[in-house]
């Protein structure tokens, strides 16, 4: 958590992580990102960012793409702009939109999308990721 943190941090403010779920700083709902989800610690960066560290990655993207497939049953167009910024075993919810377009610069975090009607403009990443139907992307649409 402490190295996810950092590395957050040189995108956004994440000085100090909580990872106590009492603490005013978790977000309601949060728990549910849980061990369906491969999540095995949850953070939070003051009262924005929040930072989930998971044990297996393809575990963590089928979730959310289930998770999606469900919502957009009632609202087609849920997730068109992805949801969560990955790493390599953590995934972050970004309070802001300036850490977003921070974080997805070369070198950094990818965003990753599970719409179907996903399709970037030419020049921006569209990786496949390790679920069908999903891709890692550097774009940001506002």
């Amino acid at each position: 958590m402490a190295k996810a943190a950092q590395i957050v941090n040189a995108y956004g403010t994440c000085n100090d992580i909580s990872t106590d779920p009492n603490d005013d700083d978790f977000f309601p709902g949060d728990e549910t990102y849980d061990q369906k989800w491969s999540v095995t610690e949850r953070g939070a960066c003051g009262k924005g960012t929040r930072i989930f560290m998971f044990k297996d990655l393809k575990t963590f993207q089928a979730a959310y793409k289930a998770q999606l497939d469900a919502d957009r049953k009632e609202s087609p167009n849920k997730g068109h702009r992805g949801k969560f910024l990955l790493g390599q075993d953590f995934a972050v919810l970004p309070d802001q939109k300036p850490v977003i377009r921070n974080a997805i610069k070369p070198g950094g975090l990818l965003i990753l999308n599970c719409h179907p009607d996903f399709n970037p403009p030419t020049g921006y990443r569209k990786d496949p990721a390790l679920v069908k139907g999903c891709v890692l992307t550097n774009y940001f649409e506002d």
